[in-house]
């Protein structure tokens, strides 16, 4: 009888769908399962750097230290790993001197910044009921602390 095994999957996740989340299926090398890792669209990350970039953080020299791409703006769909992001931003907000980094960055965000499926879903609703209940739904898959979790292999 074959053991269960160390991480199971938990949802299945499809890169390059619009934002869902995922658990992925668990990938093994050398017979090992592999780690999760914690990521999030890439889009969660702009109204940071709009903000460093109009203060003069020098924002691609922190992203590549972070070993962050520094063109992930192109490609907005696109997955980050959470822990270097978070590093990135730690980084920027002592260098700085920003202690609320994220309320800055939140007077920077745009309900463009959100996937395509989100809007759809809560613009297109054929009543505000409908269109909140999307809302708390999506909300959810867009959450950056609910993000995908993709496993190496």
């Amino acid at each position: 009888m074959a053991a269960a095994p160390l991480f199971p999957p938990r949802f299945p996740l499809v890169l390059g769908d619009s934002g869902g989340v995922g658990g992925g299926h668990h990938a093994s090398m050398a017979g090992l399962p592999s780690a999760p890792i914690p990521s999030f669209r890439a889009a969660h990350l702009v109204p940071y750097v709009r903000f460093l970039r109009g203060v003069g953080t020098p924002v691609d020299r922190l992203l590549s230290r972070a070993r962050l791409p520094t063109l992930f703006e192109d490609d907005l769909q696109a997955y980050l790993p959470l822990l270097p992001a978070l590093d990135f931003l730690a980084t920027a907000s002592r260098l700085e001197g920003i202690e609320e980094l994220g309320l800055a960055a939140a007077r920077h965000a745009s309900v463009s910044d959100l996937s395509p499926r989100f809007l759809e879903a809560v613009g297109g609703a054929p009543s505000l009921l409908v269109a909140l209940e999307a809302y708390c739904w999506m909300g959810s898959l867009e959450s950056w602390r609910r993000a995908a979790e993709r496993r190496l292999g």
